[in-house]
């Protein structure tokens, strides 16, 4: 049986460009796992909100999901979108 893709997005509306990024390129380290960054959806500028809307994550390997709830948690309180 083929495995297919799983997309996912998930969100921490406090963290900053910075720290997107910095959790993109750290799953991107798990054999099968992509990762892109996803534009807010509101055009307004705020101090206090994150620069980024969401990140999505594509995963090809079903034994990665152990290892990227990890990852995730490390970096703060996620929700999936």
């Amino acid at each position: 049986m083929e495995n297919c893709p799983v997309t996912l997005q998930v969100q921490y509306p406090q963290l900053s460009l910075t720290g997107y990024r910095e959790l993109a390129a750290h799953v991107q380290q798990v054999p099968g796992v992509g990762a892109r960054l996803l534009p807010p959806s509101t055009e307004a500028f705020a101090y206090e909100a994150s620069q980024v809307g969401a990140l999505e994550l594509t995963v090809n390997n079903p034994q990665a999901g152990d290892r990227l709830a990890q990852i995730l948690s490390h970096y703060g309180p996620w929700e999936q979108i």
